[in-house]
């Protein structure tokens, strides 16, 4: 447990450098990496953090659900459960994150899909002779919350 602490400590204060915003589900999504030990940090020459990215190991069923509804895993004994890739959190600087999917095979070298959600939009990526290619983007609805539901 203490080494994991380390880990969410290391990884939330890469987060703050980036002056880059923390709301629960953020906050969540680095703890879970933390513990699951499911996250890369990217550094220079000089050990310098440049970024870090995070990710949750999906089974099949739990894939299925992202592609549908965009939902990421809740717990964090649900990140560590297959070999189906679901990018949860980038923060990467110096090169733009296009130069990210150069270091996709090599992250993620013994993994075969690869896939993350922005803005309502799932992308997977399935490697194909050494490289990740992309398979799918997708466009989820928009869900409409009724008023006074919390949004999670």
């Amino acid at each position: 447990m203490e080494q994991s602490n380390k880990q969410f400590c290391d990884l939330l204060d890469t987060h703050i450098q980036f002056h880059a915003g923390a709301s629960a589900s953020t906050l969540t999504h680095i703890r879970c990496a933390a513990i699951a030990n499911t996250y890369h940090m990217f550094e220079d020459a000089f050990g310098h953090r440049l970024g870090y990215i995070a990710w949750a190991n999906l089974n099949k069923e739990a894939y299925a659900g992202v592609r549908t509804s965009g939902t990421p895993p809740k717990y964090p004994y649900e990140w560590n459960e297959g070999r189906l890739v679901l990018i949860t959190d980038v923060l990467y600087r110096g090169q733009s994150l296009f130069s990210l999917r150069r270091l996709m095979p090599v992250i993620f070298r013994h993994r075969r899909v690869v896939m993350f959600c922005r803005n309502n939009v799932v992308t997977t990526y399935r490697r194909d002779g050494g490289k990740f290619r992309l398979k799918e983007k997708k466009r989820l609805p928009v869900r409409e919350v009724a008023a006074g539901t919390p949004v999670t």
